[in-house]
């Protein structure tokens, strides 16, 4: 069976900066995951 996730977006005004999980959007972006889900 498929494991769901949660898939985030991230802006700064209209410009998309990324997008995936919060694992691979925290590496990306050099910040903690707990940042991620707080936003």
């Amino acid at each position: 069976m498929a494991t769901r996730r949660q898939i985030y977006a991230v802006y700064r005004g209209e410009e998309n900066l990324g997008d995936g999980t919060a694992e691979e959007l925290a590496k990306k972006l050099n910040v903690s995951e707990k940042t991620i889900y707080s936003s």
